[in-house]
């Protein structure tokens, strides 16, 4: 909302005050037909004066629902003019002052409490009748109105102090819908519907004796009401007894004394909603012309300038004063441990949450000057492990787009590798994730969020470790996706952990605390980090594999080294499942060290070394001496054994060091020597 348009809304009261002037002088028509028929006509039995007043009364009383009723549909119109305005103007970072006033003014209740806060000046012309009919009546008025008003501001306290929200509630409510399918695992749902019984419970125990109170004040406001009436009439029947006042006049006082209180009351208790709507109007800021709206971006460079952005009362940066240039087209891959940063970076980079210091600009353009809807069509996001609790198949991919295209969905899942995925479900494109959402697996949700990232066709691709939670053959299907989008021109930034589409990276970024430790052409960051990276201490477990997979690969960097790679990657597999097999039961508790080096350009070695186990030594050195001889048969050798067969194969040389309580196996490595078929572990 504007300024122009609140000060148009605001130039609606001087109409509406005139409006409510002659809505309620409508409503003193029936107690002055009232005292008029008492006092004219009942004593002189003239039928015509009475046929008259009532002809003049219905009159009036018509005028003053026809006027009330366009009071009315005026504020019903501009509730729907403003919600037009609203809704085609806002941003989510004014979602909630610009909704909340949509619902302000177009609510019922709400607009009934406005009327109510105009009729206000109108109790005064009301009190000033009672005068005039005698000082009494406004008396006994303003002793009423005083005491309402004392006791509506003690029920308002109590009120505010009465479990208002029912907060500890609503929480435990939205933990059992977070958890989703997680409900029925390990008790989860059970324990968390009993926290919300819980906090039910204390919710009503707390309230039970206040509520007690707040209907003990609805009944002596009610008693208050009745009571004034009678008192007006009391005080009207001791004046007509001392002819100071007619029969008509005490009926009259009766009912605009009894009026002039329900006004009170109904103006005082919809205070705080006027105030409400009030605020609203004041607090929504004039939105400047948006001019980025023109923003071309041909070329979808990003530079980021001195980024900074502090962790608030901790202390410390989440980044600090990162900075980088990537040009249009290439693909970036940023690394670093856990908490270095690389969440924060990628939420300012695709525009999640400004930049509090620094610059980030796309195509020449800062990001922060570009509106918001431009930026989700030229930003596209994937999330590490998204989760699509609500909408369709085709809803989802479309951003619940309200007009989709079906040919830019079925693009974007046929570009995400997804489409004969969501083929084969129930209902296609339109079956309901809510219902079936459990059919699809974790790597086929993280391709229909790229799909979904692809719909708008942006010009800067971001991703949260887009292979996290692919298998081998995911993981391809990712990296080939990937390879067609970057081909396009799509400038594409990944958080990168494994290293199977390492290789479509230009150019590599390494966050440590908050920090650019490293940037620079992939190669020569891998080729930096490889050289203080030669040594791994990892415990003996099944995810290690992986890590040692990941570690050997870092190490090569030459596009020719891919079967050299590869044979690296199996024998050091290799050996890590063989002292994996050594240690038995209790190999979750050792811990290996690993190192590699390159003797040349085409020959490296690779060694395995376990401290404190003198058990393995005999092991070790008796399968070695066994299958380097001639003498065995596959009958002879367990599961271990033939894990020193194949590395013996795969190695140019192979050896076992014995001694000082230790096992080392060291293994040459050639690129030239075949490579022997990798048997499954």
């Amino acid at each position: 909302m504007i300024a122009q348009d609140r000060s148009r809304i605001l130039g609606l009261l001087t109409p509406l005050l005139l409006f409510g002037l002659i809505a309620n002088l409508g409503m003193l028509v029936s107690p002055l037909f009232m005292m008029q028929m008492l006092d004219r006509v009942v004593p002189s039995g003239n039928m015509a004066t009475l046929a008259m007043l009532l002809l003049i009364a219905v009159a009036f009383i018509a005028l003053g629902a026809i006027i009330d009723a366009r009071r009315t549909q005026i504020l019903k119109h501009t509730s729907n003019w403003v919600e037009q305005r609203v809704m085609s103007e806002t941003q989510l970072q004014s979602f909630p002052n610009d909704f909340l006033l949509v619902s302000v003014l177009r609510h019922p209740a709400r607009a009934r409490s406005t009327l109510a806060i105009l009729d206000i000046p109108w109790i005064v012309l009301f009190a000033a009748v009672l005068l005039v009919l005698h000082p009494i009546f406004g008396a006994i008025v303003a002793v009423s109105l005083i005491i309402v008003f004392g006791l509506t501001l003690w029920r308002a306290h109590l009120e505010n102090s009465a479990v208002p929200p029912h907060a500890a509630e609503r929480n435990w409510i939205g933990v059992l819908e977070a958890l989703g399918a997680d409900r029925d695992r390990m008790g989860l749902g059970a324990r968390v519907l009993d926290r919300i019984k819980l906090a039910a419970s204390g919710d009503r125990a707390e309230a039970l004796p206040k509520l007690s109170v707040l209907a003990r004040m609805d009944a002596a406001r009610n008693f208050l009401r009745q009571g004034t009436s009678l008192a007006l009439l009391a005080a009207g029947g001791a004046l007509v007894a001392q002819d100071a006042l007619t029969a008509g006049g005490m009926i009259a006082a009766s009912l605009i004394g009894t009026k002039t209180l329900s006004l009170t009351e109904a103006a005082i208790d919809s205070w705080p909603e006027f105030r409400k709507l009030k605020d609203v109007l004041q607090s929504a800021e004039a939105k400047p012309a948006d001019a980025s709206d023109a923003v071309i971006v041909n070329e979808p460079s990003v530079s980021v300038v001195k980024l900074t952005v502090p962790k608030g009362k901790t202390g410390g940066f989440r980044l600090q004063n990162v900075s980088f240039e990537l040009g249009a087209g290439r693909c970036l891959a940023i690394l670093g441990p856990s908490g270095a940063g690389k969440t924060t970076l990628l939420d300012i980079l695709s525009g999640s949450f400004p930049a509090p210091l620094g610059q980030v600009r796309l195509g020449g353009h800062d990001l922060a000057r570009i509106s918001a809807g431009q930026r989700h069509q030229l930003i596209g996001f994937m999330a590490q492990a998204p989760r699509f609790d609500v909408g369709t198949v085709a809803e989802i991919i479309s951003c619940f787009e309200p007009t989709p295209s079906q040919d830019k969905i079925e693009d974007a899942a046929i570009l995400a590798g997804v489409h004969s995925t969501v083929l084969g479900l129930p209902r296609g494109y339109v079956t309901d994730l809510k219902e079936d959402g459990h059919i699809l697996s974790a790597g086929q949700m993280q391709r229909l969020s790229l799909a979904r990232a692809l719909y708008n066709q942006p010009k800067l691709l971001i991703l949260d470790e887009p292979n996290a939670l692919q298998d081998s053959l995911g993981e391809q299907q990712m990296a080939d996706a990937l390879s067609r989008i970057k081909a396009s021109g799509v400038t594409i930034i990944m958080v990168v952990h494994r290293v199977g589409i390492m290789w479509l990276a230009d150019d590599a970024l390494v966050l440590d605390k908050g920090r650019v430790v490293d940037f620079g052409p992939r190669g020569h960051v891998l080729a930096r980090r490889s050289q203080t990276n030669r040594v791994l201490d990892t415990p003996l477990t099944d995810g290690g594999v992986q890590d040692v997979e990941d570690w050997i690969s870092n190490q090569f960097q030459r596009s020719s080294d891919t079967e050299f790679r590869y044979r690296a990657i199996l024998v050091a597999t290799e050996m890590y499942n063989f002292m994996r097999g050594l240690a038995g039961d209790e190999a979750a508790q050792r811990q290996v060290k690993m190192e590699f080096s390159f003797v040349d350009g085409d020959t490296c070695t690779i060694s395995i070394r376990e401290e404190g186990n003198d058990g393995l030594n005999a092991r070790a050195g008796e399968l070695k001496r066994l299958v380097t001889s001639d003498n065995w048969v596959p009958d002879d050798l367990d599961e271990i054994g033939m894990s020193m067969v194949m590395l013996s194969r795969a190695a140019e040389t192979l050896d076992v060091v014995e001694g000082q309580g230790a096992t080392e196996i060291i293994a040459k490595l050639a690129s030239d020597l075949p490579i022997p078929e990798k048997r499954a572990h």
